[in-house]
């Protein structure tokens, strides 16, 4: 679609860069809304998963990017919109302003909303999420400068009902993995909730989508299959002759290749005039009998119900029909009863329906009864290649790609000797999606035989030369061989040997002007041998974005590019000046050039970068003055301590350690890496426990985890008052088994080393441990048996530890 945008821009089609930038805009929300609402389900999940430590917070901050994606992809496709229009100023001017929101938002979140400086990182996600919603906002109201009446409601009840679809698979998604989380706490069954939950919110979301008609959610799931299928097929594409592989090595900038000769000779004979239709339609066999009478309403096989009358050959009607079980339009072939080969007819159908390619109109039922006999086939909403055609030609892109689609759906039925026989521009359909679809396969031939008409029929060479044949027409706009198809002939030179594109219209790309000559004359003959040169070609461009943008707004050929294709003689080319049809650049009007002028975006700039400043200048005064607080308060709560009832001197604390045995069940540490920061005289920091799931009690895995606090030499400890964080904590206040003051190392092995001199079973914030008589040790222990409820699980923490006589 950025391609499109580009192109609309510098062609002035302000209608269709509208219309393509709101239909990207829709498909993005469309694909990104669930991915954000699933990581809300098991965003927090998969990082405790992925890291023991700490996953809390990483999770949360996954979350607040994974909100964070939708207007972020929203304001690059608008600042992709400015850049079509070369308006680089205004996108300096937003990402300022979107930076300069960040810095502020995220002073916010990390000094003022931020629990403990644990949660810098979420906040800062969060600060980013918020900066673009501001931003994206900003953007395309100044965005309406250049592309006028983009409706914003539409757009928001599009993302309402998108929301609206994921959120009933969210939510069942979010209640399995909460009860997973709680019921086992293993690596295995944690994977498998998690799979399971996002299988439930991805098909949920599919569904609804479909319930509610959401089309974006179709064609999304659309790109992402093709992308898939064409991962499978091009790894290992078919090997091209080596004439094939010198005319198609080149990147994919020879798809727009200028022509390299200095003149294009056109013979001065007159042109044919364009025929609509299959020029061969008339070598049809003689069919005299007469169609079945039916009429619009008739249902057949009490199931599918005739709605528009398409077609009348011989004795076979063809109609759009309503599959009234599944609620969709199905193309149907009637058979005349008079026809006496219904039966072979009805056997080839049945033989076509092997053909399951999604780039197939797949047949779907084939019946034959006593008095009709009818083929039942997919119908796709959207333009035959013959009806585009008639606006011109296609890019060289187009082109290339929808042979190349063609091409690989025939080489896996060309592979079990099955031929189309009859492809032509009106048996291939390109759907409003832009997807490719043959139609007729083995059937338009069934349908109408010409026994008549010698030469090889039935095989891949006559495929390939059909495909030769469309590639031609879509680079050239002329018909090989004669008129047809609302094209006229091909012109030749004087030997009466078919011009190349090249020779017929400028611009066309050298390499797809000589694969187009390959496959007309032989040298190309298989469709797999076709497929890897276009392959080669195109790399991983994909045009469907561009035809499905043709099929819904279709274009009528006007006097110039008629002209285009009437006689010539000699289309000279000057170096350096192209021969395309070039239109007037895009001139922006006065008002314009006025809110976009330099002096003004200074302005508005040194503004920006003014309220940045200001709003750092704030942040540093908030941090000064939180400082300040933190160490007058710290000094009161000191002060407080020394004059309580358990008052006494302070010792000072030589060192901590965190104490978690194997032997007792732990991992031999808990948080190793905060232990200084329950005496660091900060109480916004602290030493806490891992998460545990399942309940208050360590998660049934071990009695409990303690927190060392080595004295540095034997003193008389009289009380151990502690700062906690969350409530209410289970504690106790352990000193070295037997006699304490005599140990020098505390004992590491488990927890019966130690005895228990002083409990407190529902501590709040802070609480006051004193043994019954004062004790003589180096070492005392914090040991925790119940944890306070956090998110996710349960976890403590000691936020400062003061040890007193």
């Amino acid at each position: 679609m950025l391609p499109s945008l580009s192109r609309m821009a510098a062609g002035s089609d302000i209608d269709g860069f509208r219309t393509e930038l709101i239909k990207a805009m829709r498909l993005a929300v469309a694909a990104l809304v669930p991915v954000a609402l699933i990581f809300l389900t098991v965003g927090v999940p998969i990082a405790r998963m992925t890291f023991p430590k700490g996953g809390t917070l990483v999770g949360w901050t996954l979350v607040f990017f994974a909100i964070g994606l939708v207007p972020f992809s929203v304001q690059y496709l608008v600042l992709r919109g400015y850049y079509a229009f070369e308006d680089t100023k205004s996108t300096f001017t937003i990402q300022v302003l979107i930076a300069g929101l960040n810095a502020v938002f995220a002073l916010i979140g990390v000094l003022l909303i931020a629990p403990n400086p644990n949660w810098v990182a979420p906040a800062l996600a969060g600060a980013y999420t918020l900066a673009y919603v501001v931003g994206v906002v900003v953007s395309m109201r100044h965005f309406a400068r250049h592309v006028p009446g983009i409706p914003m409601d539409p757009l928001l009840r599009h993302l309402g009902r998108i929301a609206l679809a994921a959120l009933p698979g969210t939510v069942v998604a979010f209640l399995v993995v909460t009860a997973q989380t709680r019921l086992s706490t293993k690596l295995l069954v944690d994977i498998l909730g998690i799979g399971v939950g996002i299988a439930i919110a991805g098909v949920s979301y599919v569904a609804m989508a479909r319930w509610m008609h959401i089309e974006e959610v179709e064609e999304v799931f659309g790109i992402l299959m093709r992308r898939i299928r064409r991962g499978r097929t091009g790894k290992t594409p078919p090997a091209a002759t080596s004439e094939v592989d010198t005319a198609a090595a080149s990147d994919e900038t020879a798809v727009v290749a200028p022509v390299s000769e200095e003149t294009v000779m056109v013979p001065d004979v007159p042109i044919s005039q364009p025929t609509a239709g299959d020029p061969d339609a008339g070598q049809d066999d003689v069919d005299e009998g007469t169609p079945v009478p039916l009429e619009i309403g008739d249902i057949l096989g009490g199931r599918f119900r005739l709605e528009e009358q398409l077609e009348v050959r011989g004795s076979t009607a063809t109609w759009r029909a309503v599959d009234q079980v599944l609620s969709r339009s199905v193309l149907v072939h009637v058979l005349s009863p008079d026809n006496p080969r219904a039966p072979e007819i009805i056997d080839v159908a049945r033989q076509a329906a092997r053909a399951t390619d999604s780039r197939f109109l797949r047949v779907l039922d084939a019946v034959t009864d006593a008095q009709v006999s009818y083929i039942v086939c997919e119908w796709a909403e959207g333009m035959e290649l013959e009806q585009l055609l008639a606006s011109g030609p296609l890019t060289a892109l187009e082109s290339a790609w929808l042979v190349r689609e063609l091409a690989d759906a025939l080489s896996a039925m060309h592979a079990q000797g099955l031929f189309h026989t009859r492809l032509t521009p009106d048996a291939v359909v390109i759907s409003t999606a832009g997807n490719v679809k043959i139609n007729g396969f083995l059937i338009d031939a069934a349908l109408h035989p010409r026994t008549n008409v010698p030469a090889t029929i039935g095989t891949e060479t006559d495929d390939v030369e059909s495909l030769g044949k469309l590639l031609y027409a879509t680079l050239a706009s002329r018909w090989p061989g004669g008129p047809g198809f609302g094209l006229a002939a091909a012109p030749s030179d004087a030997q009466g040997v078919t011009l190349s594109p090249s020779k017929v219209r400028a611009g066309v790309s050298p390499t797809l002007d000589r694969i187009t000559a390959d496959v007309l004359a032989g040298r190309i003959a298989t469709s797999a041998q076709l497929t890897s040169s276009l392959t080669t070609v195109l790399g991983s461009a994909d045009a469907s974005p561009d035809l499905a943008h043709r099929v819904r707004f279709p274009m009528v050929r006007d006097a110039a590019q008629a002209a285009d294709f009437q006689a010539t003689t000699v289309v000279p080319t000057v170096p350096g000046v192209s021969t395309a049809d070039s239109k007037s650049p895009l001139v922006l009007n006065e008002r314009t050039k006025a809110q976009q002028s330099p002096q003004r975006m200074l302005i508005v700039t040194g503004i920006l970068i003014a309220v940045v400043v200001l709003a750092l200048i704030i942040g540093l005064v908030t941090v000064f003055n939180r400082k300040h607080d933190t160490a007058a308060g710290t000094s009161t709560a000191s002060t407080s301590a020394s004059g309580s009832k358990a008052g006494g001197k302070v010792y000072p604390i030589a060192g901590g350690k965190d104490f978690d045995p194997t032997a007792d069940g732990g991992n031999g540490e808990e948080n190793p890496a905060q232990v200084a920061l329950a005496y660091d005289g900060k109480p916004d920091t602290a030493w806490t426990t891992l998460v545990y799931k399942g309940s208050a009690k360590l998660g049934g895995l071990k009695k409990g985890v303690g927190y060392i606090v080595d004295l540095g030499q034997p003193v008389s400890v009289g009380t151990v008052s502690l700062v906690l964080v969350g409530q209410p904590t289970a504690v106790e206040l352990r000193v070295p088994a037997g006699d304490p003051a005599t140990v020098t190392s505390p004992p590491m092995a488990n927890a019966a080393q130690w005895t228990i001199v002083a409990t407190n079973g529902a501590a709040g914030t802070s609480v006051d441990l004193s043994p019954s008589k004062a004790v003589t040790t180096q070492f005392v222990m914090v040991y925790i048996t119940s944890l306070p409820a956090v998110t996710g699980g349960f976890k403590a923490g000691i936020a400062e530890v003061a040890v007193k006589a």
